[in-house]
């Protein structure tokens, strides 16, 4: 592979598209900058394979422990050792201990604890420059514990520390050149570079880890706070049944209706649990109408009408202590809004109304004609159809309406108001 081909391997990488990715593609592009930087100057004839896997390493996981368990392998590969390890720096302790060894067989190595000044990696956390070993056995601080446990000796080795922000974090091991050879000058560079940029790597693993536990611990916040909105909202959704059992079972139907619609137009779980919540509370302003009013068995004055249009208002204003539930509370303010401007509260047209408000508005309208109201008898489905076809384009959504006649044609509506009290989830594919 030529110089060109590698240039190449770099600049047609994607382009991150997370932070995850924007964070080790950044570590990557420098390990490889420095990797065939090295390789060009010195001419070292270096497996550019092997220099690629640990850039795709690198660029793969912001896991610490695959970083070390994957590098130490390559790096024992690129450089022809018998083996590589790491030591884990433990500030607590001040000590090293054995984190990582690829030589086979040496997994018991993981029990070697060094203090900063004990055996060449302790010399090298001491005083953080990276090493050549010629000649361990003789060296005044090679630690003999490594030869006593694997029943190996030590020769030779490359030693290099890992800093992340300044810190020192590892001590990196590459051990024993195969064919009783000696490291170069040129492979402490190579080494140099990888222990530079693994610093970087572990930075951002780090940054990675507590961005995680951060989101995660939001998460369960999020979830916490969701769960008691839904608890809050089942409790007002019930106390509407207490109050007025027509509003109680016209709610929950008009819920059951919304998410017919919502699961036609493909929306989101997050969006038909706001779209349902939403249904169930949008008369919830209704409990404060005076029983006279509310309960009235004949047609309401035009004074009396006035008061009930109030309810849409006081319904938003019942959750106004909700927290991140805008949508929400503007979806069961606008319900009433036509789609030609000319209704209450606010007097909004066309998409100025929420999508949702503009959902309820259709199946409320649809849901009050075919049930018997204290002051009529239900009207029939035709009629109820008619009218919605006849105030496309003035009262509701067009595009809604469509939707909403396509679901009636498909399962049987008064079979479905007959079972609506039982409360149980319907989903659309159940009933069509």
């Amino acid at each position: 592979m030529t110089l060109n081909s590698t240039e190449n391997w770099k600049t047609n990488s994607e382009k991150p598209k997370t932070r995850r990715e924007e964070l080790v593609l950044d570590t990557t592009r420098q390990l490889q900058d420095s990797l065939v930087n090295v390789r060009i100057e010195k001419s070292i004839t270096f497996s550019i394979q092997e220099v690629m896997q640990i850039s795709t390493i690198l660029n793969s996981t912001l896991s610490l422990q695959e970083i070390k368990e994957l590098v130490t392998e390559s790096l024992r590969g690129l450089f022809d050792a018998e083996g590589c390890s790491i030591y884990l720096w433990n500030s607590d302790t001040e000590s090293l201990e054995f984190d990582v060894v690829k030589w086979k067989g040496l997994e018991e190595m993981k029990t070697i604890q060094l203090k900063k000044w004990e055996g060449i990696a302790g010399r090298v956390a001491e005083d953080p420059q990276i090493r050549i070993i010629d000649d361990a056995q003789n060296h005044r601080k090679f630690h003999g514990e490594w030869d006593k446990i694997s029943w190996r000796t030590t020769r030779n080795m490359m030693c290099a520390p890992i800093e992340s922000r300044g810190n020192l974090v590892w001590v990196l091991q590459v051990i024993n050149k195969k064919n009783n050879w000696h490291f170069l000058p040129e492979e402490l560079d190579l080494l140099m570079g990888t222990a530079n940029n693994l610093g970087m790597a572990i930075s951002n693993a780090k940054a990675y880890e507590l961005e995680q536990e951060k989101n995660k611990e939001l998460e369960e916040k999020n979830k916490e706070l969701k769960d008691i909105m839904t608890k809050n909202i089942l409790t007002l959704a019930d106390s509407i049944w207490t109050r007025d059992s027509y509003t109680g079972v016209h709610t929950e139907r008009v819920m059951h209706y919304t998410d017919f619609i919502a699961q036609k137009l493909n929306f989101s779980e997050e969006q038909r649990e706001t779209l349902k919540n939403a249904a169930r509370l949008h008369d919830i302003g209704k409990i404060w109408i005076p029983d006279e009013i509310l309960l009235k068995k004949w047609k309401l004055t035009d004074e009396e009408y006035e008061k009930i249009k109030e309810h849409s208002e006081i319904s938003e204003k019942m959750l106004s202590h909700m927290e991140n539930a805008d949508l929400l509370k503007k979806t069961i303010r606008w319900h009433h809004e036509r789609w030609d401007g000319k209704w209450y509260p606010d007097g909004l047209e066309w998409e100025e109304i929420s999508f949702c408000s503009r959902i309820i508005s259709v199946v409320d309208a649809f849901d009050a004609m075919t049930t018997n109201r204290p002051y009529r008898w239900t009207l029939p489905q035709e009629v109820a159809i008619a009218e919605l076809i006849r105030n496309k384009w003035t009262q509701f959504d067009p595009k809604i309406v469509d939707i909403f006649l396509w679901i009636l044609d498909n399962f049987d509506v008064e079979e479905f108001k007959d079972v609506v009290d039982k409360k149980r989830e319907w989903r659309l594919d159940e009933i069509i």
